[in-house]
């Protein structure tokens, strides 16, 4: 039997997908709030069940969950390693940070004006 253990890495990866989510979702909520949910940002560590972990040759590595409605395509996100999940949350931080909530707008009153429907369109 395996036991699975935390390293000084995955700590600091645990940490920065905590961070970077924390970050993007201020973002996200100073430039208006289209919707979230209380759980919001919650990680949670999986250690896997017995089966996963009754490996003798010690290859077994605990995945992560996030919890995020607003960013990526499911509200719950599991990712069979921290590492998976730490490059999901850099590329959803990416995508919020150099989000344009401004031109946004701008093309949302101007389609407004003209009578133009945006309802299909996503950004």
């Amino acid at each position: 039997m395996t036991t699975v253990e935390l390293t000084d890495v995955d700590i600091a990866d645990l940490m920065e997908i905590q961070r970077l989510h924390d970050e993007a979702f201020t973002h996200y909520l100073a430039n208006g709030d289209g919707g979230h949910k209380s759980s919001e940002g919650y990680v949670s560590v999986n250690f896997g069940n017995f089966f996963d972990r009754d490996d003798d040759r010690g290859t077994y590595k605990p995945g992560v969950e996030v919890y995020s409605y607003v960013f990526g395509p499911n509200r719950n996100h599991y990712f069979d390693t921290i590492k998976a999940g730490l490059a999901a949350v850099r590329g959803w931080h990416k995508s919020e940070m150099e989000r344009d909530y401004e031109a946004e707008r701008r093309m949302w009153d101007d389609a407004f004006a003209n009578g133009t429907d945006l309802s299909g369109d996503e950004f």
